[in-house]
């Protein structure tokens, strides 16, 4: 697998939340969150990692979904997606669900 960062890290008061990109064999793409100690951001706390599911795969370029940033807005994550070259989406979530979610 491969892992590039999807942009700047995000200020958690106490940890780093990074957003990621990872490709797996078979051109199998997908968008991760790690968590990174603050005082030691190579010190990996939590990570979590979330996939299109089938009808949102298809298109020119099968398997992939990407980003190229994210933001906070209070406590709340935007972030822009692309799915296999073909449509562009916004996700938001809540700091505080997207933290329990990710596997310590």
């Amino acid at each position: 697998m491969q892992i590039g960062n999807c942009g700047s890290p995000i200020d958690l008061d106490e940890d780093w939340l990074l957003f990621t990109n990872r490709v797996a064999p078979v051109r199998k793409y997908s968008v991760g969150a790690v968590l990174l100690d603050k005082a030691d951001p190579s010190r990996v706390l939590a990570r979590s990692c979330v996939r299109p599911k089938p009808p949102k795969r298809e298109g020119y370029v099968t398997n992939v979904v990407y980003t190229c940033g994210d933001s906070r807005h209070a406590e709340r994550i935007i972030l822009p997606y692309a799915v296999s070259d073909t449509s562009s989406h916004f996700a938001t979530t809540r700091i505080s669900p997207l933290m329990q979610a990710m596997t310590r």
